[in-house]
């Protein structure tokens, strides 16, 4: 299950840097108006150059490590292909993908082809194209560095009744060689490509003059649009998609009963310290809290009263796309636990101890995270 699902992200950063991997607030924040500028400039150029409106690794439940890339337009240049290589190399170790289509409306064939080959580890044959009075083409997948890494990935597409043209021939492909799933509405049903022609008085005409279609069985998308193997409404389709990756994982499964209950408290932890609810932190540490920070010589504790009043002032917030984390090696001695606590720029240790039903964090010992290679 997932707690605490964080809206969803409406950002990306900046093009040709790979984004920061496990993205959640650090120990103080403020941004200043230069870093926000900067911010909403990278939000541009990515739109501009590549038609990539959020990118990011999301990890909500703590577990999986998930590579996600929203498009408004499936843009072909030399800047996108360099982004979007970029992208994907960051992306090299995450559990998997997700690529969100539910806000493009199209755009270029050629950069469909470029993405599509990172998910096939030997030349594929997605789909077929045929014309009037023009040969069959035939779109099939290349190989690169990268794609014996991708093609084991699961990938999941998600669309809506917003996807259109090219973003559905690739999600079409996807699903037709069994390589992705499909997640939320039908698609809008342009699988044909039209020809516009000028008539007399300022009118015109849009005549179709081809259609796109699986060479397996003959069958195209235009009008009915692609079906997803999942309907999610379209507001929600991303984050019921992580709830589901999350029962998918079976990583919960694993635990024992104490150890999901000391999981599910630093889910909650971490939600009221992000999102500044005292109340929700005071019923999740023990009177005899105390918080470590290490940072080269100087060490800084906080207390039970200490921490109440900075989450209430809320410095464990920041603008960003995802409050991620990472939850691991949670560790039970009797009525005592130890776990890992990994955010975007900290690495915690945390300590609890059973009180009656509930787990209480007694201790919080932390450190700057080196920065990210």
């Amino acid at each position: 299950p997932q707690a605490h699902a964080a809206p969803e992200p409406h950002a990306a950063p900046q093009p040709n840097a790979a984004p920061q991997p496990h993205a959640a607030p650090q120990k103080s924040t403020a941004q200043n108006g230069l870093g926000e500028d900067r911010e909403a400039e990278g939000r541009t150029a990515l739109r501009n150059l590549a038609g990539i409106t959020r990118v990011a690794e999301i990890n909500r439940d703590g577990l999986n490590q998930i590579g996600y890339i929203a498009f408004e337009r499936l843009i072909y240049s030399d800047a996108a292909v360099s982004i979007l290589s970029n992208i994907f190399a960051t992306f090299s170790e995450s559990d998997r993908m997700v690529i969100d289509l539910r806000e493009c409306g199209g755009g270029d064939a050629d950069i469909v082809k470029f993405i599509s080959n990172y998910f096939f580890d030997e030349p594929t044959h997605l789909v077929s194209t045929q014309t009037r009075n023009g040969p069959v083409q035939e779109r099939w997948t290349k190989t690169n560095a990268l794609s014996d890494v991708f093609s084991k990935k699961k990938l999941d597409i998600l669309i809506s009744e917003s996807t259109f043209s090219a973003a559905e021939s690739f999600s079409f492909g996807m699903q037709r060689t069994g390589r992705a799933r499909l997640l939320g509405k039908a698609t809008g049903g342009g699988g044909h490509m039209n020809d516009f022609f000028a008539l007399p008085n300022g009118f015109g005409a849009s005549i179709s003059v081809g259609r796109t279609f699986d060479p397996r069985t003959g069958e195209g998308w235009q009008t009915r649009g692609v079906e997803p193997e999942i309907i999610f409404e379209r507001d929600h389709t991303l984050s019921e998609t992580m709830k589901l990756i999350t029962a998918e994982s079976h990583k919960l499964e694993t635990f024992s009963p104490d150890q999901l209950d000391v999981y599910q408290t630093l889910q909650d932890y971490t939600h009221a310290w992000y999102n500044s609810e005292s109340a929700e932190m005071a019923g999740l540490i023990s009177a005899e809290y105390l918080a470590t920070y290490h940072a080269g010589q100087t060490v800084e504790t906080r207390n039970f009263d200490q921490q109440i009043s900075s989450t209430q002032n809320g410095v464990g917030q920041r603008i960003q796309l995802y409050h991620n984390r990472i939850i691991r090696n949670i560790d039970l001695s009797g009525e005592l636990a130890e776990a890992d606590l990994i955010l975007r720029d900290t690495i915690h240790r945390i300590r609890l101890q059973k009180s009656g039903e509930e787990w209480k964090i007694l201790a919080d010992e932390y450190k700057d995270k080196p920065m990210h290679g």
